[in-house]
C-alpha cells in the first residue's frame, strides 16, 4: 500500500543519514537492531495513524495463519508373515511420527465395528473404503483416512563376499504401502510404495526361526521406512487446501464440520462448492468430483469440534456440500 511505502521510505532514508553521519560499515547490518531504531520506527507508524500498523500486523498473522487437517489411521492390514504383534506396532509408530507435524491433528480410529471390514483392498495393495465409513470420518472432521498394508515379505538367495571366501546370504525385502483417501470426495490422495532389503549370512541364521529372524530385519528396516511414509503422508497433505462440508442448516446458519480444535476462529472465509459428477473407477469404487462454486460464508462463532456460519454471498447452500478455506 501507499501508506507502507511512505513509512518504509522514511525509514531507508533515515538509515542513509545515519550511515553516512558515522561512517560505520558495520552501521549497515545493526541499525534496525538498536533501541534508537525501533523508537524512530513505531513514531513513523504512530505519525501515519493506527491503521498503517494494524494493517501491517493483520498481513503478517494471514501468512501464518493455517487450519490443522484431522487424519485417521487405521490399523495395518498384515500379510507380510511378520510376528503377530509387529503390525500394531507399525501403525503406532507412523501414527507417533505424524503427530510431530504441528499440522495434523491424529485421531482415533473406532474400535467397534472394525474398520477395515469396510474396506476393499486391490491386487495392488491399494485401500477403498465403504460409503459408511466416509461418512462417520465426515461427521467427525476428519479430512484424511490413512491405512498401511504390508505385502508379503520377500525372500531371495545370493552370494556375499569375495572368492575364495564366499559365502551363501539371505535377502529380506520388507515392502509397506501407505494409502491416504480424501473423506469429502473419496478420491486418493496417496498410495506410497516404499521398501527397506536387509542381507544376512545363511550359515549365520539356519539355526535360527523364521520368526526370529523375522523380527531381527523388522528392528533394522523399519524405523527408516516409516519416517519416509510419514514425511509422504505429511508433505501431500501440506500443499492441500483445507477443506470440510456442511453438517446442517438452522434459520440460515451453517453448521461445518470443524471447529477450534483445527484452529478456526470467527471471521476466517470459506468457498462452497456442491455436488460434483460422480465417476465410478474401474475397481467399481464411486467417487464424487468437487463441482463449481455455489458461494461464500464466513465463520460467526465458534466451538470445540464445531462452528457456526453465516453466508456471505451466493448460495443455495446444502447440507453435504464441501467447503474449502481461503482466508
Amino acid at each position: 500500500p501507499a501508506c507502507c511505502r511512505q513509512v518504509f521510505g522514511k525509514l531507508d532514508a533515515c538509515r542513509i543519514q545515519v550511515i553516512a553521519f558515522s561512517g560505520n560499515q558495520n552501521m549497515r547490518r545493526s541499525f534496525f537492531m538498536t533501541p534508537i531504531a525501533g523508537i524512530l520506527f513505531m513514531s513513523l507508524l504512530l505519525c501515519h495513524g493506527c491503521g498503517t500498523s494494524e494493517s501491517i500486523v493483520r498481513k503478517f498473522k494471514t501468512k501464518e495463519l493455517y487450519l490443522k487437517k484431522k487424519i485417521m489411521v487405521f490399523p495395518a492390514i498384515d500379510h507380510s508373515g511378520l510376528p503377530s504383534d509387529k503390525a500394531g506396532e507399525v501403525t503406532e509408530n507412523l501414527i507417533t511420527l505424524l503427530k510431530n507435524s504441528p499440522r495434523l491433528l491424529l485421531c482415533a480410529s473406532p474400535a467397534n465395528p472394525c474398520p477395515t471390514t469396510g474396506m476393499t483392498l486391490t491386487d495392488f495393495g491399494v485401500a477403498y473404503y465403504t460409503p459408511e465409513i466416509l461418512e462417520m470420518a465426515g461427521t467427525r472432521g476428519i479430512n484424511a483416512l490413512v491405512c498401511i498394508y504390508l505385502p508379503p515379505v520377500e525372500i531371495s538367495r545370493g552370494k556375499g563376499g569375495i572368492w575364495p571366501f564366499r559365502y551363501a546370504t539371505d535377502t529380506f525385502k520388507i515392502n509397506m504401502i501407505v494409502n491416504m483417501t480424501d473423506v469429502t470426495t473419496g478420491c486418493l490422495l496417496l498410495s506410497s510404495l516404499d521398501a527397506e532389503e536387509m542381507t544376512l549370512q545363511s550359515d549365520k541364521i539356519k539355526d535360527m526361526g523364521k520368526s526370529e529372524v523375522l523380527n531381527q530385519v523388522f528392528t533394522k528396516t523399519m524405523p527408516r521406512l516409516l519416517e519416509r511414509q510419514a514425511s509422504a503422508v505429511i508433505q501431500n497433505l501440506e500443499k492441500r487446501p483445507w477443506t470440510g462440508r456442511i453438517l446442517e442448516i438452522r434459520n440460515g446458519t451453517l453448521k461445518i464440520s470443524a471447529g477450534r480444535d483445527v484452529g478456526l476462529v470467527p471471521g476466517l472465509m470459506f468457498t462452497v462448492h456442491e455436488h460434483g459428477e460422480a465417476i465410478v473407477c474401474r475397481t467399481g469404487i464411486t467417487v464424487d468430483v468437487p463441482g463449481r462454486e455455489v458461494g461464500r460464508i464466513r465463520i460467526s462463532s465458534v466451538s470445540d469440534s464445531h462452528a457456526m456460519a453465516e453466508p456471505e454471498e451466493g448460495g443455495p447452500f446444502l447440507p453435504g456440500q464441501e467447503i474449502v478455506f481461503i482466508h
